[in-house]
């Protein structure tokens, strides 16, 4: 039953696809314990059957031409010539003349296809995430939660946010030394937070 080139195939491209999420997901755990149950299974068939290394080399070609594609963020060029260099992996991977013990090429077209879909909503996802605006700097202090390291009234008083210390002041009532508060404001200048009671210490 393992030593069947489609199943082999199949188990391969699991494994494969799994160990790969798991590195870019640490901690996600099922693709992991997948991907390695996959490629535990694939092995026996892998000894059994003729490997073609130039179908492995193609493997690997079509592999990194989708990783490219989708670090780039989705640009097409990569995703096409790896769908064609794995698929022609898929059908070299097993070095026989016998069709029993090759892939079937609609299986290893489909697989490509497949991956590289994969791959094209993980670029989508990279693309977004290098045009998303960074809110860093003063900017992004708003709604961030600290504690206040002296009492703070109107007048003003000190906080600790975002592993700073910054001069802030309320816009009514005291805040007692070492409670916990939350960002409201900014002044213009970007020298003086406007604080609320709340938030977590």
């Amino acid at each position: 039953m393992l030593d069947q080139p489609d199943l082999v195939f199949l188990l391969l491209m699991v494994g494969l696809a799994g160990v790969a999420l798991e590195t870019v997901s640490p901690g996600a755990i099922v693709p992991g314990v997948v991907g390695v149950a996959a490629l535990a299974l694939a092995v026996p068939g892998l000894i059994a059957l003729p490997i073609g290394w130039l179908g492995v080399v193609l493997l690997l070609v079509g592999v990194g031409l989708f990783a490219v594609e989708a670090m780039v963020g989705g640009y097409g060029v990569p995703a096409v010539a790896g769908i064609a260099a794995f698929a022609a992996g898929g059908v070299l991977l097993f070095d026989s003349p016998y069709p029993s013990q090759q892939t079937s090429p609609a299986l290893a077209i489909i697989t490509a296809v497949a991956i590289a879909g994969g791959c094209a909503l993980l670029a989508r996802r990279v693309r977004r995430a290098q045009e998303a605006p960074v809110a860093t700097g003063i900017p992004a202090l708003m709604g961030q939660s600290g504690h206040a390291r002296a009492d703070v009234s109107p007048l003003g008083g000190h906080v600790f946010v975002n592993g700073e210390i910054w001069e802030a002041r309320t816009t009514r009532g005291t805040i007692p030394a070492g409670a916990p508060i939350r960002v409201t404001g900014v002044d213009p200048a970007g020298l003086t937070l406007t604080v609320e009671s709340g938030g977590f210490s």
